[in-house]
């Protein structure tokens, strides 16, 4: 059982996930610049097909609009055959992304406090991670531009209409719409403010004396 996000999504998950491994990443990268393996369905697609035959797993859609009753869980259990039931346990939130705040403040700690010292990593930066997911989780997450969708949607278009083609031919488009920013919102300005600046520097130098 897979599940496949729109291309532009992924990337916005995946550039939160390196920023909280440590990474010095202020901006969301450009198309293909995280590799074929992590947007490129199709090709992920095709190294499984390879192996196993088509009948062999499911591909499934992750987006809140193509969920079983509007949720993963829900959605997974109907898709691998398991009987839901009110009573079931549900497991915690886990790998959340972070929020455009912690991201730009977060990479521009990445850029002065070390992800590995001597060799072993840093026992500052789980710390850093969780830190900065739980104190700014209230502030908005990263919402792409309008620009930043035509380049991913037109860098991955052969690879979606393929998907759409083999798994999904009973839908007119892939995905439903992406949800982006008006320009020039302030929210998601790319500069630091002094006392954001400020803050960051109060980061670092608490992990230099730590």
């Amino acid at each position: 059982l897979i599940y496949l996000r729109h291309p532009l999504q992924t990337a916005v998950s995946y550039w939160s996930m390196r920023v909280k491994g440590g990474a010095p990443l202020p901006t969301l990268g450009e198309p293909g610049e995280f590799g074929h393996h992590i947007c490129d369905h199709r090709a992920i697609l095709e190294r499984w097909l390879a192996v196993f035959p088509e009948a062999s797993f499911c591909v499934r859609l992750f987006e809140r609009q193509s969920f079983e009753a509007g949720d993963l869980i829900r959605d997974f259990c109907a898709a691998a055959a398991i009987r839901w039931h009110p009573g079931l346990q549900m497991p915690p939130r886990l790998n959340e992304t972070l929020s455009y705040q912690a991201i730009r403040l977060l990479a521009r700690v990445n850029e002065r406090v070390p992800r590995w010292i001597d060799g072993r990593l840093n026992p500052n930066r789980p710390i850093l991670g969780a830190a900065f997911l739980e104190c700014l989780a209230p502030f908005p997450a990263y919402l792409p531009s309008r620009l930043e969708l035509e380049r991913y949607s037109a860098f991955y278009r052969d690879s979606e209409e393929w998907v759409r083609a083999t798994f999904f031919p009973q839908r007119s488009r892939l995905w439903a719409e992406v949800d982006v920013r008006e320009e020039h919102d302030p929210r998601f300005d790319t500069a630091l403010s002094p006392l954001e600046s400020a803050m960051v520097d109060l980061v670092v130098r608490l992990c230099q004396e730590r």
